[in-house]
């Protein structure tokens, strides 16, 4: 609100005089301006006096905004239909700084208790009819209110002044995105993705002004529109982490988004199917390039991960000393594609496996920005799979390679702890991770068991 107040003098007396906007000259009777008298001749005087008489003024102005500001009408229409309710916060008080969020939470609670009442419970029937219907007004009101406070906290202002003091969401993304917890550029980028669809939802609100409420609002809002629930849960660990740097950096008090209950929301996972041994003969049999032959044979004899394959190096291919084993070693800090110590193993090499000799990689597929080639791999593999697929195996995929592997180590009754070391998962139990593990040895005992014929 463009607020200036002048001394204006009339009849010998100074008056402080104020333009009233134009959206609030109906409240006024049409008045373009509001006078006060200072009730003094003397200019120094009423200079001094000028501050007292515009806040008088500009409480007007404020009282008159209020009940026209659409917000303010929405939470009175609610407060209205829960008279009855013992009194709390006024719905003038939601679009003051102080008791902004605090009033909105009291309009919503009110809601909540219309919405509760249980009509079919009255022995009266017209006292049922009455809270019927005005059950049936308060969903009308409510969505209301709902759109008007999203529409309120997206600009996030009252008449050019923040609700408070902390930046804004989209300027502690700022901050956090140069001081970020996480490495990756691919997951950086999604996790800034997902905090720029949260302003979309609810606004670029001050950072402290995001509630408990409003989060499980946004996942249910998320949970409408389709996603995934591990597009879910990343969409609300990236606000998570926003609000943990923000909590951190004093903005916040507490982590709204902390706790939020995701089991059973957003759509299931794709259930990968693996293939069968018809298939796999099948796909060893198509014409392909030797790069991609090679790339599909050590995944479905090792079970490794697509970019743990996708990124040997010939330096990786080693003989083990003492048993003259061979096997990919897996254990260079630098290439761990998860952040578990699992993952960091020595993978024996199936005697039927013939492998080239060189340098640098094994495979030439491009990397990403993060240095991986996990992408471009599963593309160019996905081609020769989609030719051994039904149009009813849609889910069998490159990853389901792991998965055939996994049944093989099964079918040939290889212990499940041993099943966990080959293939990179963690200890299933406390008592699996003590020790070193199994041995290299040990190792290639349990995948000389396996049928690999297909090959």
């Amino acid at each position: 609100m463009d607020f200036k107040p002048t001394l204006v003098q009339a009849k010998g007396k100074w008056y402080v005089c104020v333009t009233v906007p134009v959206e609030l000259r109906q409240s006024f009777k049409g008045q373009k301006q509001i006078k006060r008298s200072t009730g003094t001749s003397d200019k120094k005087l009423a200079e001094k006096r000028l501050i007292q008489k515009a806040n008088e003024i500009l409480n007007e102005l404020e009282g008159a905004l209020a009940e026209n500001h659409p917000y303010f009408k929405a939470g009175q229409k609610i407060i209205d239909l829960t008279s009855e309710k013992k009194h709390g916060f006024s719905a003038d008080q939601l679009l003051k700084k102080s008791t902004s969020l605090e009033a909105m939470r009291d309009i919503m609670e009110r809601a909540s208790y219309a919405k509760s009442l249980d009509w079919m419970g009255e022995g009266d029937p017209e006292t049922a009819i009455g809270i019927a219907h005005m059950q049936e007004r308060m969903e009308k009101a409510l969505e209301d209110f709902e759109e008007q406070a999203d529409l309120f906290f997206s600009t996030n202002k009252i008449e050019g002044f923040r609700l408070s003091d902390n930046p804004l969401i989209s300027e502690v993304l700022e901050q956090w995105l140069d001081n970020p917890s996480v490495s990756r550029t691919k997951t950086i980028n999604t996790y800034a993705s997902h905090v720029k669809r949260f302003i979309k939802f609810g606004g670029d609100q001050t950072v402290d002004a995001v509630t408990k409420v409003e989060a499980n609002h946004y996942v249910q809002h998320l949970v409408k529109f389709g996603l995934a629930h591990s597009t879910l849960e990343t969409a609300v660990a990236a606000m998570r982490g926003l609000l943990n740097f923000a909590e951190e950096r004093g903005y916040v008090e507490f982590n709204s988004f902390a706790g939020l209950r995701l089991k059973g929301k957003g759509k299931p996972p794709r259930k990968r199917v693996p293939f069968t041994q018809k298939q796999l003969t099948r796909l060893f049999q198509l014409p392909m390039k030797q790069r991609d032959r090679l790339c599909l044979q050590i995944l479905a004899c090792t079970g490794m991960r697509l970019d743990e394959v996708a990124l040997l190096t010939f330096d990786d291919i080693k003989i083990d000393e003492d048993t003259g084993i061979r096997f990919f070693d897996l254990t260079d800090e630098a290439k761990l594609l998860k952040n578990d110590e699992a993952s960091r193993r020595k993978v024996p090499i199936p005697d039927k496996l013939k492998l080239p000799t060189g340098q640098g990689r094994l495979f030439n597929y491009p990397k990403d920005v993060d240095g991986k080639s996990q992408n471009a791999a599963s593309k160019a593999l996905l081609r020769q799979i989609r030719l051994v697929r039904s149009s009813s195996d849609q889910n069998l995929v490159v990853h389901s390679l792991r998965h055939t592997y996994k049944d093989m180590l099964r079918d040939a009754g290889v212990p499940k702890d041993l099943q966990d070391f080959l293939l990179g998962h963690a200890a299933s139990s406390v008592g699996e991770s003590y020790g070193q593990g199994y041995s290299l040895k040990s190792k290639k005992e349990a995948i000389d068991r396996l049928d690999l014929s297909f090959l």
